[in-house]
């Protein structure tokens, strides 16, 4: 329960809203937002949904259900939306990201691999 609402809290940071906001663009109320992030109340189905469609996820990623290897690349930021990454217990931003593909790129190249 608690894990859902870190992804809904990330991915809705990643966009910068509000809960207000996001509560108001997917139809639900703030309070039910509030509960679901701060792991408070079960999520329901049809929020569940509504919240994996409005941010183009899979409800498995919201519920931590994926155990499928997925192809990422670091580069592609269309190709990353919807992916949280984190250090730290920290979510990354796109430059921090960014920052990663470089580090790796320039280390490959030096022969470190």
């Amino acid at each position: 329960m608690e894990a859902i609402g870190k992804k809904i809290r990330a991915l809705r940071g990643q966009q910068n809203l509000s809960d207000e906001e996001f509560a108001e663009k997917i139809g639900i109320a703030k309070s039910a937002v509030w509960a679901y992030e701060g792991g408070k109340k079960l999520i329901t189905v049809p929020h569940l949904t509504k919240i994996a469609d409005f941010f183009g996820v899979s409800t498995d990623f919201l519920l931590n259900r994926s155990t499928s290897k997925v192809k990422l690349d670091l580069q592609n930021k269309k190709g990353l939306s919807g992916y949280i990454f984190v250090i730290d217990n920290r979510p990354m931003n796109e430059d921090e990201i960014a920052d990663v593909a470089a580090y790796i790129r320039t280390r490959r190249r030096m022969g470190n691999d």
